[in-house]
């Protein structure tokens, strides 16, 4: 198990790191010192999985983790209605 919680750490932080360089390339002026154009919506997907392991064999939840990853894709899909609502329809 340490061996998942590493690699999951790892992936996570790399994630994290190809995003904001992402960002940085495509939006970010030469010589600023801020990265334009990251926002925490594109840090988004990476929360859950970071969360999820935090939460095996050494910390007890107990909450089923069923209805926790049916609880977070609910709220993913409810930002992403409000948000294309916003956009296409009620313009």
């Amino acid at each position: 198990m340490p061996l998942l919680r590493l690699t999951v750490a790892l992936s996570v932080f790399g994630t994290i790191v190809l995003v904001i360089t992402s960002m940085y390339v495509a939006f970010t002026a030469v010589g600023s010192k801020t990265v334009a154009g990251c926002q925490y919506r594109y840090l988004l997907p990476v929360v859950y999985p970071a969360l999820y392991f935090i939460g095996m064999d050494g910390i007890r939840i107990k909450y089923n983790k069923n209805r926790m990853a049916l609880t977070f894709l609910i709220m993913i899909t409810v930002i992403f209605m409000v948000n294309y609502g916003k956009i296409y329809i009620f313009r």
